[in-house]
């Protein structure tokens, strides 16, 4: 097999490692964005109505569920194989994933039960 080839699993161990990163760095940029814009005193996450901050938080939900979904899943399928020399990287990967999914689910959530579009 070549070297960069996906079916190693050591690759996989790899990218997916990456992959589960880069959707962690995301969600804490979903949470930034949303706290950029939470009112406590009203307790809203207030914005323009026909602004671009609802189609901001969409786009980087749906971005940080798919990154972090896939990099979960690299992580698993290449987790206790025999030739996989990195195991410590799919198990990481594995969590990083779930627990940038999850985290994702939860802000979202948070977004759409406190959100109060303005109309200017």
């Amino acid at each position: 097999m070549a070297k960069g080839s996906l079916r190693r699993y050591d690759v996989q161990a790899k990218i997916s490692l990456y992959v589960s990163c880069v959707a962690g760095l995301c969600a804490v940029a979903l949470l930034a964005l949303l706290l950029r814009n939470y009112k406590t005193e009203s307790a809203a996450i207030t914005f323009k109505a026909n602004g671009m901050f609802a189609p901001l938080v969409y786009m980087i939900t749906v971005v940080t569920m798919l990154l972090s979904g896939a990099g979960a899943a690299m992580g698993a399928a290449s987790a206790g194989q025999q030739r996989n020399t990195f195991n410590k990287r799919s198990w990481t990967a594995f969590f990083v994933g779930g627990l940038s999914f999850s985290a994702t689910i939860i802000l979202f959530y948070l977004f759409w039960t406190c959100k109060f579009p303005i109309s200017v």
